[in-house]
């Protein structure tokens, strides 16, 4: 753990943005409807 102290994984930046965009994404499709 301590060699990733300091620096984020690729794969965490993928799920943080993957969230980040369906939900931005769910929320607008559910207050359009």
């Amino acid at each position: 753990m301590a060699d990733t102290t300091g620096r984020i994984p690729l794969w965490i930046i993928g799920t943080v943005t993957g969230i980040a965009v369906i939900g931005l994404l769910g929320n607008r499709n559910f207050s359009y409807i």
